[in-house]
């Protein structure tokens, strides 16, 4: 069996992950762990097989220690085959962070410049630039160890992949740049960041709609400063989320129904290259099966893998959505009855196994929001190409040859995860219902 992280913190740190024992922790130790953890993610390998793995963004699954990441993360643990999460070792000891890139600073008037951007952010953060603070290292790690401790049995069991995320990502800067370029220059993109369809859009792992601004700076300098203000950041996000979950053959699931608008309006900007580049005509047939799926009450991760694991809870709906998946990849995706038929599969392998999710969430508890019951929105659909079908057939680089740009083989394969079996895939989009 293949090592993982966990196995590498007892193997260093002895068997007690708890904060109190971070708290114990010399500079020597952590440059111990540091090299072990830098080595571990030398040889690591994105995972492979047919799973249906879901990747919520950085937001969920590199934010899984904090309270709402964690509601939304323990349900969608019971609902998919495996959950992508973002490693924080990996990347509070990536070796290479001097390598990302930020965002342009956005410019006042007075002669002021505010460099806030993500990739600003991660680029000056972490061991490697702080190796001889020992109390900033010691707040990053008193959270991820035990929040490490916390998943190790759903990543026993593989129901949860830790992912070096920065380390999947620093290749592909100049290609990650440009696409926040393109959105910046997307009046509609803009517009859905400013008029959020519910919740803010996230604009880093660990914060949602914040923006920075300097006050009685004089004012931004030009139209290009005021775009970087208002979406730099939620198009930094969007566009590296889908680059980790294409890396790791994940689908992306926007959180809410606004992260949801901004990774439509990329798909369609994606399948205009395509179709530009390939003669290929991209069908995205969404909403082909809606299913309102309860958010389960009194979940800790320790219950999910109790109940996952040991009890076989939801499996009948995660068996469904494997049994869709490779339905779907049968049909012919030429033709006007691909959208009938995909609607017919999806119907009749889902239907069943919604009303066992049903009677199982019942039976757990459902979470309520104002005397009402909360719940997430899975839209399952199928998708499939034209003519030249086989240009999707493959891995991202695939779409990059043919001429389509890194940002779209990215935006395509978090989309689309290669399948042996076929193009045509269960695209399953996941909207946080606020009540």
């Amino acid at each position: 069996m293949q090592q993982t992280i966990i196995d590498v913190l007892i193997h260093v740190l002895g068997p007690d992950l708890s904060a109190e024992r971070v708290d114990d922790l010399t500079l020597d130790e952590i440059a111990e762990l540091a090299d072990a953890v830098q080595r571990h993610y030398g040889e690591w390998h994105p995972p492979e097989g047919d799973a249906l793995r879901v990747h919520l963004g950085g937001w969920v699954g590199g934010n899984f220690a904090a309270a709402e990441a964690r509601e939304l993360l323990a349900t969608m643990l019971l609902y998919a085959d495996q959950v992508v999460l973002h490693d924080p070792l990996a990347e509070w000891f990536f070796a290479d962070r001097r390598r990302l890139r930020s965002l342009d600073p956005i410019r006042y008037r007075n002669g002021a410049q505010l460099a806030g951007s993500e990739g600003h952010l991660l680029s000056t953060d972490g061991w490697v630039a702080h190796p001889d603070d020992l109390e900033r290292s010691i707040s990053h790690l008193r959270w991820a160890i035990p929040a490490l401790r916390d998943v190790a049995p759903l990543v026993e069991a593989g129901a949860a992949v830790l992912v070096p995320h920065l380390q999947l990502i620093v290749g592909i800067q100049q290609g990650l740049l440009s696409a926040v370029r393109h959105d910046l220059r997307n009046d509609e993109f803009l517009e859905a960041v400013e008029t959020p369809v519910d919740l803010p859009p996230v604009t880093t792992d660990f914060s949602r709609g914040v923006r920075l601004e300097l006050q009685n700076a004089g004012g931004l300098v030009s139209d290009k400063d005021r775009r970087l203000q208002i979406a730099g950041n939620p198009s930094y996000y969007l566009n590296k989320t889908m680059a980790v979950a294409s890396a790791v053959r994940a689908s992306y699931l926007p959180p809410s129904a606004t992260d949801w608008r901004l990774y439509e309006l990329r798909i369609r900007t994606a399948a205009e290259e395509v179709r530009r580049a390939t003669e290929t005509d991209l069908k995205v047939l969404a909403a082909l099966h809606s299913s309102d799926l309860p958010l389960i009450s009194g979940l800790d991760l320790g219950s999910v893998s109790q109940m996952r694991v040991e009890k076989g809870v939801m499996e009948e709906w995660r068996i469904a959505l494997r049994q869709a998946a490779r339905g779907l990849s049968t049909l012919p995706v030429e033709g006007d009855a691909f959208a009938a038929d995909s609607r017919q599969v999806l119907e009749d392998v889902l239907g069943p196994a919604e009303r066992q999710v049903a009677k199982e969430s019942s039976l757990l508890g459902r979470l309520t929001r104002g005397g009402r019951d909360a719940s997430v929105k899975l839209v399952a659909g199928a998708a499939g190409a034209g003519a030249s079908a086989a240009v999707l057939g493959g891995p991202p680089v695939g779409l990059i040859t043919a001429g389509v740009s890194a940002a779209a083989g990215w935006t395509l394969g978090a989309l689309l995860p290669p399948k042996r079996s076929g193009v045509a895939h269960v695209v399953a989009h996941l909207r946080q219902n606020k009540m």
